[in-house]
């Protein structure tokens, strides 16, 4: 028997959970990440509330000393649910 191999798109599956959770927004989530936020983090925040879209790159020159970092401390921010 010759049977067809699946197609790729058949064998995917939906993500049903995400690698990274964000936390929820909640006051004991809220008074723990007033320990965790650094002056800069608070002024980048200002940043893109002022100009609502900054790309990766732009922050990275703004406020960090590498595009690493950047996309680091970017990432524990979006998990922290402050981006």
């Amino acid at each position: 028997m010759n049977q067809l191999p699946a197609r790729q798109n058949l064998l995917r599956q939906g993500r049903t959970d995400r690698r990274t959770p964000r936390a929820a927004n909640t006051a004991e989530h809220q008074a723990r990440l007033a320990s965790r936020l650094t002056a800069r983090d608070r002024w980048l925040v200002a940043m893109l509330h002022e100009h609502r879209v900054l790309t990766g790159d732009q922050i990275a020159a703004l406020a960090f000393p590498t595009a690493r970092a950047a996309r680091a401390r970017l990432r524990n921010l979006w998990c922290w649910s402050v981006l």
